[in-house]
C-alpha cells in the first residue's frame, strides 16, 4: 500500500511538472492572435520587434525566460509583430504610433489599448504591466462607477488612460474634476503634470505651459523631482513655441540653484546643451 501511494506522489509531480510551461507560446499572424482573443475571451500582449533590435533579444533572453512570466502569460494570446516583414505588420503598427522598438502594447479582442510599454522591462516590472492590463479590462465598469460620481473611479480611470497613453481621455477626467473643485491636494501636482504632457503631446503649447506652471508657480516650492520635472518640460514648451532665448536663460538659473540635487543638475546640463544644438 505505500508503495503504490508513493508512486501516485511520484507520478502527481511528474504530471504538475508536465502542466507548466515552458515557454511563451508566441504567434506572428495577427489575424489568428485577434481571433483566438475573441475565441477565448484573453487580451493579447503585442511585442513589436525588429531583426536589429538589441533591446527586443534582451527582452527575449531576460524577460520572456521568467518563469512567472511565462505563467501569467497564459491569461493572454502572445503575438510578435515586426513591421518590417510586410505591408500588414507595417500597417498594424502604423495603428498604434509604434515608432520605436520593443514597443509592447496589451489590447483587449476589441483592439482597445489597455496598457502600453515604450522600451524594454525585466521580468518585476513586466509582470506589474501584465498587472496593470488585466485590470484595465474591467473599464467599462469603472467608468459607470465613475459616471456614479466615485472619486476612486476617477484615479483608476486616468491611471487606465495614462498608462495606455490615452492621455486626452485622461486630461478631459482631470479638467472634469477641477472644474467641480474634486481634485485632493495630494494628486493635484501629479495631474497636472500628466496634463501638461497630454497638451505637448497634442502640441497646444499654452495649455502644457498653463500646467506646468501650476507646479513651479508655487508659493511654497520644493525642489523635488516633480518640481524639477514640471521646470524642465515648462521651458521645453516655450522652446516648441519657437522663443529660443528665455528657456536656456532659465535653465542657466536653475543649474547654479544649489537646492537642486546633482542628478537633476545633470539632467538640466543635458537639456541646455539640447537646446543650443537646436
Amino acid at each position: 500500500m505505500k508503495k503504490l501511494v508513493l508512486l501516485f506522489l511520484i507520478l502527481s509531480i511528474f504530471a504538475c511538472k508536465a502542466s507548466v510551461a515552458k515557454s511563451i507560446e508566441w504567434t506572428w499572424e495577427i489575424d489568428k492572435a485577434m481571433a483566438d482573443a475573441k475565441k477565448l475571451n484573453k487580451p493579447v500582449l503585442i511585442h513589436f520587434t525588429t531583426d536589429w533590435c538589441s533591446w527586443c533579444k534582451k527582452m527575449d533572453a531576460d524577460t520572456y525566460t521568467n518563469q512567472k512570466v511565462i505563467e501569467k502569460a497564459n491569461n493572454f494570446i502572445s503575438l510578435k509583430v515586426n513591421p518590417e516583414k510586410g505591408s500588414v505588420q507595417s500597417e498594424f503598427a502604423k495603428r498604434y504610433q509604434v515608432t520605436g522598438y520593443p514597443t509592447i502594447l496589451f489590447i483587449d479582442s476589441n483592439y482597445r489599448v489597455l496598457h502600453r510599454v515604450g522600451g524594454y522591462q525585466g521580468p518585476e516590472d513586466f509582470l506589474k504591466s501584465m498587472d496593470k492590463a488585466h485590470k484595465s479590462l474591467n473599464i467599462d465598469a469603472i467608468i459607470k462607477s465613475y459616471k456614479n460620481g466615485d472619486l476612486k473611479s476617477a484615479d483608476e480611470l486616468i491611471e487606465i488612460y495614462a498608462n495606455s497613453n490615452q492621455y486626452t481621455e485622461a486630461v478631459k477626467i482631470i479638467e472634469e474634476l477641477e472644474g467641480q473643485n474634486k481634485i485632493p491636494d495630494t494628486k493635484k501636482d501629479d495631474y497636472n503634470m500628466l496634463a501638461g504632457f497630454a497638451h505637448i503631446q497634442n502640441m497646444n503649447l499654452e495649455k502644457s505651459k498653463e500646467s506646468f506652471g501650476k507646479i513651479i508657480n508655487k508659493k511654497d516650492i520644493q525642489y523635488d523631482e516633480i518640481y524639477c520635472k514640471a521646470y524642465l518640460y515648462y521651458n521645453y514648451s516655450i522652446f516648441l513655441g519657437g522663443d529660443k532665448k528665455s528657456p536656456v536663460t532659465a535653465i542657466e538659473a536653475i543649474i547654479s540653484n544649489k537646492k537642486i540635487t546633482s542628478e537633476w543638475k545633470k539632467e538640466f546640463e543635458n537639456f541646455l546643451s539640447w537646446m543650443k544644438e537646436n
